[in-house]
């Protein structure tokens, strides 16, 4: 099983990171290496960890272990769509009750048990796509708020976010890919994660509204996975992530 792009976020006072006196750079890397002695899994493995000042954004200690090597990260780059689709409704652009017709062209083939909603011609509004990328990790939902919030759109808020290691090139699928023409897969970095969340906690940039800040930290307490970073969390502690998987891989990414 390949881990890739996985690292957890804590967010404390500046005082309480002072007092706890965290570890030295390095500190992830020993850990990696006890808990993965086989250099092959920790070829396969990709960490970033920091500890955020959760009212200015600024990061009091941070580690990684291959943190800015490219991998796939699945699902966890509609974390990153999310963000672009509220911008675009802060411009005004576009609207959360807005309605959309569902158009993919692999949507019948993609839509499982639920093509009375995401098959071909079923309409949902902004709202319920974020939703339902988000908490059930839908993809039709995810490319149809991939077309909505463009590609290149997309690209230009991962460049003001400083998380350009995040890379939406195609559309997301299981089975049937809408996009064969295009070749080359979703890239992430831990590290460019890591900016991803920052800006989601701190709000240091104001690239959201706090109202839209606020909504895409509910929509992402509400992701069902209890089985990643948070396995051996008690049940009150909210990790605020989005996972993603395939069948040879496995990652995370979020924060608490």
């Amino acid at each position: 099983m390949r881990i890739v792009a996985a690292f957890l976020l804590g967010f404390f006072l500046q005082s309480q990171a002072q007092a706890a006196g965290w570890p030295q750079a390095g500190w992830l890397t020993e850990v990696i290496e006890r808990i993965l002695p086989s250099a092959q899994k920790r070829a396969q493995t990709s960490f970033a960890v920091a500890v955020i000042d959760r009212h200015s954004g600024e990061a009091l200690w941070s580690d990684g272990f291959r943190a800015d090597e490219n991998v796939y990260p699945a699902s966890m780059v509609k974390a990153l769509v999310a963000f672009s689709v509220l911008q675009k409704v802060d411009r005004g652009e576009a609207r959360l009750e807005d309605s959309i017709t569902i158009n993919q062209t692999n949507a019948d083939a993609e839509c499982g048990m639920g093509c009375a909603r995401y098959g071909t011609g079923a309409t949902r509004t902004v709202e319920q796509l974020l939703s339902a990328m988000l908490i059930m990790s839908n993809n039709i939902a995810t490319n149809q708020l991939i077309d909505l919030a463009t590609k290149e759109g997309i690209a230009h808020t991962a460049e003001q976010l400083g998380a350009t290691g995040i890379q939406v090139l195609r559309k997301v699928y299981v089975h049937v890919n809408s996009e064969p023409e295009i070749l080359e897969r979703n890239r992430g970095t831990a590290a460019a994660f890591i900016e991803l969340y920052r800006e989601v906690v701190s709000g240091r940039m104001g690239l959201l509204t706090e109202a839209s800040r606020a909504h895409l930290h509910e929509l992402l307490g509400l992701c069902h996975s209890h089985s990643r970073f948070n396995a051996r969390f008690p049940r009150s502690v909210t990790l605020f992530h989005k996972t993603g998987s395939t069948s040879d891989s496995s990652g995370d990414a979020g924060y608490y």
